[in-house]
């Protein structure tokens, strides 16, 4: 993603200046290196990062009860339908995913 490579160039960056005697055509005198604290510098960005798995992470569960939401197409709601569990356990089965689903969809709401 793009604030890990941020962060790559970042790095690549550093190690070039701290080897280079010179930048461009002016001596660099001072001998002064790179030296910065990198969990300081990146901690906003490491933050974001993690924010954004956090995200995707909700998204993908969202997805997992995709099938017994409604769905809206083209303005009318339609309700997709969800597998059927046979024997003697199906409607246990059924049962547990209608409260999974109820807990995780109150969850997100909180959000």
């Amino acid at each position: 993603n793009c604030c890990t490579e941020w962060k790559n160039v970042y790095k690549r960056t550093a190690v070039c200046v701290n080897k280079e005697p010179c930048i461009g055509k002016q001596h660099h005198k001072t001998g002064a290196k790179w030296d910065f604290d990198e969990v300081t510098i990146f901690a906003q960005v490491n933050a974001f990062i993690q924010r954004c798995r956090e995200l995707t992470e909700i998204c993908i569960g969202r997805l997992q009860f995709v099938c017994s939401s409604p769905l809206v197409e083209n303005g009318a709601i339609n309700n997709a339908s969800i597998p059927k569990f046979g024997g003697t356990s199906g409607p246990q089965i059924m049962k547990s995913l209608s409260g999974i689903e109820q807990t995780y969809t109150s969850h997100v709401e909180q959000l």
